[in-house]
């Protein structure tokens, strides 16, 4: 189909585009495969650079910050500790043993002892000359410090020689009281273990808590006692003189009655027991077992929820923790993944085609087994297609990995919201688009107009075949039109009607033409 016609000045480029749509399409399809292949590639680059990055890293290290960040040391270290632990606990045995026998204790453990705090100072020494000044300010520095006491306290016991062990003199006195300090150095294992650390954590969580579950327990059993000791005022003449034992012994003081009815709670004493002298008086002691269910069912069950809601917070903000669940849980999904992959891949060449992975899903024991992945299997194709980011037909191991990680699952709200960002973000496009295409139809509608009316009277043999040229481009086979042009609105309709230039009609020819998106731009 001839191109509309141009201006006489040349200002308007129009041409005729017979694109072939196959061809488009295997253009944008290996273009857009090139476009993953490069994020690919350059994913891989990144993860490469971090490698060296903290291969760089770990060789900046001195060898004694090596030596002291080792496992090796860590571990020696900690078995040190427990046996220092177990010395202790040696030592004060041994003290009672002498003690009650009038014997001189064993020295062996006391040479032990001295053994593993020369250990302990040589391993702080280390600790602050590879650490240097994060000794004080790092995030560990508060082991540091409470470490540093213990062997300061050491070194102070050492100097004192044989006064140490005179008895008239009350600092070392205190100093073997704060020998027994040491055992608290064996809270430094809970470091190395996950559980044992968000336990503890939660234990110093909880120590607000705990102190207003006191005050609370306080008030509630302080209340509860003065309406107990009013009761025993009132049946006091009525009680025989076992009971008013039990009293004397029980109820006596404000302070004795909280206590009892502590115990009574906490499993201290049978709440049979101190309810004897309520056993007369069907108020009182129908009271006290409102009491007791009060504290069992009520009390003691909001502090337990307090203590757990608070274990429950510092796991999730224990960040070492969190990544370490994780990571496992990642490792072994993937582990999971690659068994699958290897029991598909027939031809062990590390690569699954199409034909593999339909044979292997064919069997109910593997679909079973991937929806226990978290991964939809009911439609196979697709799955095998959004893994294959390539379009290659094949899909490697790290590929499949990664595909099967990325799909698990439900749609999680990111992906939702990325979803929506660009189906906006195309609707956006196809507006401006639009509106582009129609400011430029109505601006060629008026040119067009104008052009047919100032050139309608001439006859000359160049106007005559512009004119059958824009008939034929705009479609209009009516004589009128032909002589007098189209009717104003009319060019825009038959530009829609008139067919795409890949459409044929029926006599075999194409009947449509478009001009080019270049020339329009122009």
């Amino acid at each position: 189909a001839p191109a509309p016609p141009a201006s006489d000045d040349g200002d308007t480029e129009t041409a005729t585009e017979d694109a072939d749509p196959g061809k488009a399409r295997g253009l944008m399809h290996r273009s857009a495969r090139g476009w993953r292949r490069l994020k690919r590639r350059c994913a891989k680059c990144c993860h490469l650079c971090c490698l060296v990055a903290q291969s760089y890293e770990e060789r900046a290290q001195t060898p004694l910050q090596r030596c002291v960040h080792s496992t090796i040391f860590k571990s020696i270290i900690s078995l040190c500790i427990l046996v220092n632990a177990m010395s202790i606990g040696a030592l004060s045995q041994e003290a009672v043993t002498a003690a009650i026998t009038n014997k001189s204790p064993n020295r062996i453990w006391e040479d032990i002892e001295f053994a593993l705090s020369i250990i302990f100072l040589v391993e702080l020494v280390l600790r602050m000359l590879a650490e240097g000044r994060l000794f004080l300010i790092g995030d560990d520095w508060m082991w540091n410090v409470f470490d540093s006491a213990l062997v300061l306290q050491f070194v102070i016991e050492e100097a004192m020689g044989p006064q140490r062990d005179a008895p008239t003199f009350s600092f070392t006195r205190v100093l073997r009281i704060l020998r027994f300090a040491r055992i608290l150095r064996i809270i430094r294992l809970v470091r190395y273990f996950a559980t044992a650390r968000i336990m503890v954590f939660s234990i110093l969580g909880s120590m607000v808590n705990l102190c207003w579950i006191g005050v609370m327990l306080a008030i509630v059993l302080y209340s509860f006692a003065i309406f107990f000791l009013q009761g025993i005022e009132q049946n006091w003449p009525s009680f025989d003189e076992a009971t008013k034992a039990d009293v004397e012994n029980d109820y006596n003081t404000i302070i004795r009655a909280m206590l009892s009815l502590f115990m009574s709670v906490t499993g201290g004493d049978d709440w049979s027991n101190k309810m004897t002298p309520f056993l007369q008086d069907p108020f009182f002691g129908t009271f006290f077992v409102i009491f007791i269910f009060f504290m069992f069912f009520g009390v003691l069950n909001v502090v337990v929820g307090t203590f757990v809601e608070t274990a429950a917070e510092v796991s999730r903000r224990d960040r070492e923790h969190a990544i370490e669940r994780e990571t496992t849980r990642a490792q072994e999904y993937a582990n999971d993944i690659r068994e699958f992959f290897n029991q598909a891949d027939k031809d062990r060449n590390q690569v699954l085609n199409w034909d593999e992975f339909q044979s292997h899903l064919n069997d109910n024991r593997m679909k079973a087994y991937m929806s226990s992945l978290d991964l939809d299997v009911s439609q196979a194709s697709m799955l095998f297609h959004l893994l294959d980011v390539d379009d290659s037909g094949e899909v490697g191991v790290e590929e499949f990995i990664g595909g099967c990680m990325r799909l698990k699952g439900t749609a999680r709200s990111i992906d939702v919201n990325v979803l929506l960002y660009e189906c906006e973000k195309v609707m956006c496009q196809v507006v401006e688009f639009k509106d582009f295409v129609k400011e430029k139809f109505e601006a060629f509608e008026a040119f067009f107009g104008v052009w047919t009316d100032n050139t309608r009277t001439s006859g000359s043999t160049k106007v005559r075949k512009k004119r059958h040229d824009l008939d034929l481009w705009t479609g209009s086979d009516s004589p009128r039109e032909s002589v007098q042009g189209p009717r104003p609105g009319q060019f825009l309709q038959n530009l829609v009607r008139a067919p795409l230039p890949w459409k044929k009609d029926m006599d075999g020819r194409r009947s449509g033409s478009i001009v080019s998106m270049k020339s329009m731009k122009n």
